[in-house]
């Protein structure tokens, strides 16, 4: 808090991004046990998406050589690796969405429990200083939303970029015009954490 006002008074405004990177210490000294489940979920979910890429080749290929007096347990096998990966995948899904929930409940609550120790080291002058009130209301709402922002600057770090890593090189692979698409879906989620960071 006194960083806060310090901070208010000589009018500096640092990059929402570099606040989120200061507030991960916190994080990780309050839950480095979920936080790192929330890591390894993000990870995998974001390896299944790539893995899906690869099976949909693999069975599109499998259905265009296929012809009706051919053997069909290669297509047979081809469809059930298929639908086992994308029932792994909308698990990892599924985890990768709700730890994010357990993890903003015991964050809020080690916020709110950091907040009101702060508070204690003000008198009861400082409420009738109205630049003290605003600080306080900016902070009580700005706690409110870092959680789901830092959230989402995880989901970034370790979906997103390696999701769209992956797909980059292997649709280089394919053709380099690809990986110009891949940049291009993956701008707008980046300018959109900035807006609303900021």
């Amino acid at each position: 808090m006194h960083k806060c006002m310090r901070n208010k008074k000589s009018g500096m405004n640092r990059s929402a991004f570099v606040e989120f990177i200061r507030f991960f210490p916190f994080i990780i000294r309050k839950m480095p046990g979920l936080l790192s489940i929330f890591v390894v979920f993000s990870l995998c979910h974001s390896i299944s998406w790539c893995v899906i890429i690869i099976a949909n080749e693999r069975l599109v290929d499998a259905l265009t050589v296929f012809k009706d007096n051919e053997d069909a347990s290669y297509i047979i096998k081809m469809l059930v690796i298929f639908g086992l990966i994308h029932v792994v995948k909308q698990l990892f899904n599924a985890l990768a969405n709700y730890v994010p929930i357990i993890i903003k409940g015991k964050l809020n609550r080690e916020l709110e429990l950091t907040f009101f120790i702060k508070m204690k080291d003000y008198g009861a002058i400082d409420y009738e200083n109205p630049a003290f009130l605003d600080t306080v209301e900016k902070v009580e709402n700005g706690k409110k939303e870092i959680v789901w922002e830092v959230i989402t600057l995880c989901n970034i770090l370790f979906f997103y970029i390696p999701y769209f890593v992956f797909t980059g090189v292997y649709l280089s692979q394919i053709s380099p015009i690809f990986v110009l698409g891949i940049v291009v879906a993956f701008l707008p989620a980046v300018f959109t954490l900035f807006v609303r960071s900021n």
